[in-house]
């Protein structure tokens, strides 16, 4: 389990570009709390005090993952859908984050209620509340997660939750979490039907399009720039490879890779068997955007690619690169 967390903590930091903000939360003496119907939105009364994001809507992440079964007790043939809702509170002297970590074992992308078991019990739903990323909160039995919608066009997971979780190094403190609730989270790792990237690395297959049918791709612009970032992770000859890629935002065009983005460029790296090579140190070569859907969050396109590794000399050639209806979401 414990190696989950870490896993999923890395993407975060990753995904929202390791970013701090600051955190809606207000005390009351009986407070109250009206879910949002607004996208990415989530909120929850935690012993009494209440936080909820659309106060405060970039300061704090959303999202969710859905990663195949790697074992630990997990339910053969099922895959684990992960969800966590990051807040921040920044002062002058000190900052805070909070993390509400959900996992839950699932055979099909359906709504439901699933009972929140004891945090070492991977057999059901658990729950994890972060401090700072260090002090953890484990749940124990009796609360619940339900799914009250689970988009697989449009990659969105909606919720509510409760439950309560004891200190890790001291079970006499307990939280316990009423009201919570997740609003349309977008699923950016793990997606159904997110599209996918494919290339031709040195002539050997590369794609995102894992073993079990899920995706480990995700696209996303950030609330207060357009900047497009890709992160395509994927099989090839034999270990899991990344492309990073950079645009100026969705648009329609081509692009030369260059060391910055700009209104005719972009950036791209990539780490594999290969070797490793980057835009920042010279590269050759283009992606042309076909297709940039500002409703659907849509992009399509063609790129390829030539660099030297610069710690073996060996050149490296990415040819036939095509991304196939990848879906962007806004941090």
């Amino acid at each position: 389990m414990r190696q989950r967390y870490i896993l999923f903590l890395l993407v975060i930091a990753i995904a929202s570009g390791c970013q701090s903000s600051s955190n809606p939360t207000s005390t009351n003496s009986n407070p109250t709390l009206n879910q949002n119907p607004v996208a990415r939105e989530f909120g929850y009364i935690l012993n009494g005090t209440m936080t909820d994001r659309k106060d405060y809507p970039i300061a704090s992440t959303a999202m969710a993952m859905v990663l195949k079964n790697h074992g630990q007790g997990i339910p053969p043939n099922s895959k684990l859908l992960v969800i966590a809702l990051t807040t921040f509170d920044v002062s002058h002297s000190s900052s805070h984050s909070r993390s509400i970590e959900l996992f839950t074992p699932f055979y099909a992308p359906v709504t439901g209620t699933f009972p929140i078991l004891k945090w070492d019990d991977p057999s059901g739903a658990i729950a994890v509340i972060k401090d700072d990323s260090l002090v953890e909160y484990d749940s124990k039995a009796g609360g619940t997660l339900t799914i009250t919608k689970f988009d697989t066009a449009n990659n969105v997971v909606s919720g509510t939750f409760n439950f309560t979780v004891f200190l890790k190094t001291d079970p006499s403190r307990i939280f316990t979490i009423s009201a919570g609730y997740f609003n349309e989270i977008p699923i950016t790792i793990g997606s159904y039907e997110q599209g996918k990237i494919t290339a031709m690395v040195n002539g050997a297959n590369f794609s995102t399009i894992l073993a079990d049918g899920t995706s480990d791709l995700t696209a996303y612009t950030q609330a207060d720039s357009p900047q497009l970032s890709i992160i395509a992770a994927g099989t090839g000859s034999s270990s899991l490879q990344k492309f990073f890629i950079t645009l100026t935002s969705p648009q329609i065009g081509t692009f030369t890779f260059s060391t910055q983005v700009s209104a005719t460029t972009a950036t791209i790296s990539f780490i594999g068997d290969a070797g490793s090579i980057s835009s920042n140190s010279g590269t050759s070569g283009t992606i042309t955007i076909t297709k940039a859907d500002p409703n659907t969050h849509r992009i399509s396109g063609t790129f390829q690619l030539s660099a030297t590794d610069a710690s073996t000399g060996k050149t490296i050639s990415i040819t036939n690169g095509v991304i196939d209806n990848v879906q962007w979401f806004i941090e």
